[in-house]
C-alpha cells in the first residue's frame, strides 16, 4: 500500500520536473525572439558613455522653453504632455488628465527622464550576476540631445518600459 503513494509522489515530481524544463525552454525561445526582434534598426543600446556624451548636449542646449508629448508602452501606458517655460513645469498631463503632483509632473520633463534614465544606468552598472539582466536601450536627440526614444527591460519579469518623444516644440518665453 506504501508503494503506491511512493509511486504517485514520484510521478508527481517527474510532471513538475518536466513542466519546470518546459517552462525554462519556453523561456529561453521567447529571449532569443525578443533579442533577434530588436536587431538593426532598433533603439540602440544604452551605456555611460551615450548617456553622458547626449546629457552634455542637453546641458549645452539648455533648452528652457518646449512643450513634450512622450507615448509611455509598459505597464502604465498612456500619453504624457508637458509644458515647460523658463525650467519649470507649467503644466502636465497624462491621457488629457491634468497632473498635480509635482514629483509626477516634473519626471516628464527632459531633465526628468534623464534622472531617471540615469537611475537606470546606475543601477545597471551596480548590479550583481545573480541579478536578472537589465537591457537599457535609448536614442537621443541628434539636434538637442534630449531622450528620443528610451526602453528598460529587465529580463525574467515583467518590468518593461518603453517610451517615446512623439512632439517637442520649442516655445517663447512668456512675457
Amino acid at each position: 500500500m506504501n508503494g503506491g503513494k511512493e509511486t504517485s509522489k514520484l510521478q508527481k515530481l517527474r510532471i513538475r520536473l518536466f513542466a519546470l524544463c518546459l517552462g525554462g525552454i519556453l523561456g529561453i525561445i521567447v529571449a532569443v525572439i525578443a533579442m533577434s526582434l530588436m536587431g538593426p534598426g532598433q533603439i540602440p543600446e544604452l551605456n555611460a558613455s551615450s548617456f553622458n556624451q547626449a546629457l552634455n548636449q542637453w546641458d549645452s542646449n539648455r533648452l528652457m522653453n518646449y512643450e513634450i508629448e512622450i507615448t509611455v508602452q509598459g505597464r502604465q501606458p498612456g500619453r504624457y504632455r508637458t509644458t515647460v517655460q523658463d525650467g519649470e513645469v507649467v503644466s502636465a498631463e497624462f491621457n488629457n488628465n491634468a497632473l498635480t503632483n509635482p514629483r509626477t509632473m516634473s519626471t516628464w520633463t527632459v531633465d526628468g527622464m534623464f534622472r531617471t534614465i540615469d537611475y537606470d544606468v546606475q543601477d545597471q552598472l551596480n548590479r550583481d550576476a545573480q541579478d536578472p539582466e537589465l537591457t537599457l536601450r535609448a536614442e537621443f536627440n541628434p539636434q538637442y540631445g534630449y531622450p528620443q526614444k528610451y526602453q528598460r527591460i529587465q529580463w525574467g519579469s515583467l518590468n518593461e518600459l518603453t517610451w517615446e518623444v512623439t512632439r517637442f516644440e520649442i516655445t517663447a518665453p512668456e512675457l
